[in-house]
């Protein structure tokens, strides 16, 4: 009974609000104006539907926040190797204070008290974007982790707040092949400042700032090994914020624990992406044994500033000693002056590997009153940085194309299902009906697809490559995949069938068991049966 009065008093509330603070002129656009976050609702999840596992907090972290806290960025799924230990995002803005004053506000996502009360001053979920009786953050596979309804879909005139439908990145009850979260967080408890942002509203302190942010992950092979985060930052406030700052805040790891003295991080702004790597490519940690360390990367996908008339991506790289920086004591005009201010970028040659904090921001940008920008960033992980780049262009398509996954139609003519084929090898394709734009990478696989090899990559659209397979094994369980991509799209194509790879030399047969299946029970004589060749 207590729940459902809760459930209902909370939808009345919004009800009623939303009444008053929705005007016509903002009735195609959802603004978390009454908004406020809680931090007795944190709440910690692991995303682990592709290759990549870590931990997702509703309050804008991910990775481990401390010892034992939550799971570093592990890639590949279930192997204990790390790369990154934590990622968070801060939000800045430059304003005019309560006695005419102009300051800087940073609002961060933990660490941060008030040092003469202990209360709390960081960014914090808002309840109402989740089941109060779970666990866990609102998760797309999980009904019982969303809410009774959600908030900023109660302007939807036809079915408000979407009673028991996933309020999808994609739309009403539209799922990825994989698993999405969605949460808000807001800042604000965050009183240091005499800064009042909403003029309706004098409670709300902070800058004025809701993040409505979703985190996915993809099962489909072109992005098996990247998380996406979507981070739609709104000013809820009556005062515009002419200059505003995004920095992601990331600790790295890379070789995980043990391995953290011989780290280097470094950029390409042109591809708007942070590299991590390990100085050695070797790993005392047991994770690691006999298998070489490979790069984390973070790309920026989508920023504030690329609306704005401010060039695409990253505007200021910053790296200080891991631990170096008390969120409670600094006060923000070092986080806006050093992280925060355009044009200022370290020098990577000059910056021994070692343990740091890497800050990569983007601003400035203007965030008017009652209105939102979005941030797209994606962690992409690799062997090394060319395979790194590859995976993000796939991410960046992924991102310009819609978020879908194939939004380049890809079919493959050559070699066909059952061909027997041997050295130079013609692979034929139709992508995009041969847009010029478009670029290709091709990889063959000789197992049947339990793994992937790479044939070449960003190849011209041009319908034909000539494969050199004279040095390869002769097999029966060949398939080819062919992924096209550009900025605004990606698809690709993996034979259903397979074919035979048949070269002058000798070779062993393959083999493969067809019956009995792995973990199958029998009780009397079993009939084995395998395919070879």
């Amino acid at each position: 009974m207590k729940n459902q009065t809760y459930s209902f008093l909370t939808r009345l509330f919004f009800v009623l609000c939303l009444i008053l603070a929705v005007t016509a002129d903002l009735a195609a656009q959802y603004v978390p104006t009454l908004e406020r976050g809680d931090p007795t609702y944190r709440r910690r999840s692991e995303i682990e539907a592709n290759s990549v596992r870590t931990s997702v907090y509703n309050s804008g972290l991910s990775g481990r926040t401390g010892f034992g806290q939550g799971v570093p960025y592990e890639w590949p799924t279930g192997t204990g190797r790390h790369y990154i230990a934590l990622a968070g995002m801060f939000v800045g803005g430059e304003v005019v204070n309560a006695i005419g004053n102009t300051i800087q506000i940073v609002s961060v996502p933990a660490f941060r008290v008030n040092p003469a009360t202990g209360a709390d001053w960081n960014f914090n979920p808002v309840p109402q974007y989740m089941n109060s009786t779970s666990s866990t953050i609102a998760r797309s596979d999980d009904p019982t982790t969303w809410p009774p309804f959600w908030p900023d879909k109660m302007i939807d005139t036809t079915d408000p707040g979407w009673v028991g439908k996933w309020n999808g990145l994609l739309g009403k009850d539209v799922f990825i092949n994989g698993t999405e979260y969605y949460y808000h967080f807001s800042d604000d408890v965050y009183s240091r400042y005499q800064f009042y942002p909403d003029s309706t509203n004098m409670w709300r302190r902070g800058l004025g700032i809701v993040v409505s942010q979703r985190v996915l992950e993809w099962r489909d092979p072109v992005l098996e090994d990247a998380v996406v985060t979507v981070s739609d930052i709104h000013n809820v406030g009556t005062r515009a914020i002419q200059r505003t700052a995004l920095t992601l805040w990331i600790a790295d790891m890379v070789g995980g624990d043990g391995d953290t003295q011989d780290d280097k991080a470094y950029y390409n702004l042109s591809r708007k992406v942070v590299y991590f790597t390990d100085a050695d490519g070797f790993s005392p940690n047991p994770a690691f044994a006999g298998v070489r360390v490979g790069v984390a990367a973070l790309a920026f996908l989508q920023t504030p500033a690329d609306s704005a008339g401010v060039p695409l991506g990253i505007t200021n790289m910053s790296i200080v000693p891991a631990g170096a920086i008390n969120f409670t004591t600094t006060p923000d005009i070092y986080f806006w002056s050093t992280f925060m201010t355009p044009g200022q970028f370290y020098d990577p040659n000059t910056i021994p590997p070692g343990e740091f904090d890497i800050f990569a921001s983007c601003g400035y940008f203007p965030l008017a009153a009652r209105s939102s920008k979005r941030l797209v960033t994606a962690f992409v992980f690799a062997m090394d940085t060319i395979e790194a780049l590859r995976k993000v262009n796939y991410v960046r398509g992924l991102v310009g194309g819609g978020y879908s996954p194939n939004s380049v139609g890809v079919s493959i003519l050559s070699p066909m299902p059952g061909q027997v084929v041997s050295g130079q090898v013609p692979i034929q394709w139709n992508a995009a009906n041969n847009r010029p734009s478009v670029r290709v990478d091709l990889f063959y696989s000789s197992n049947l697809g339990d793994t992937w090899n790479l044939i070449a990559q960003n190849e011209p659209n041009d319908g034909s490559f000539t494969w050199a397979t004279q040095t390869l094994p002769d097999g029966i369980f060949y398939k080819v995949r062919v992924v096209a991509y550009d900025s605004v799209s990606v698809g690709y194509r993996t034979m259903d069938s397979v074919f035979t790879l048949n070269n002058p030399q000798a070779s062993p047969p393959q083999i493969r068991i067809r019956s009995p299946l792995a973990r199958q029970v029998h009780q009397s004589p079993v009939i084995v049966r395998w395919i070879g060749g």
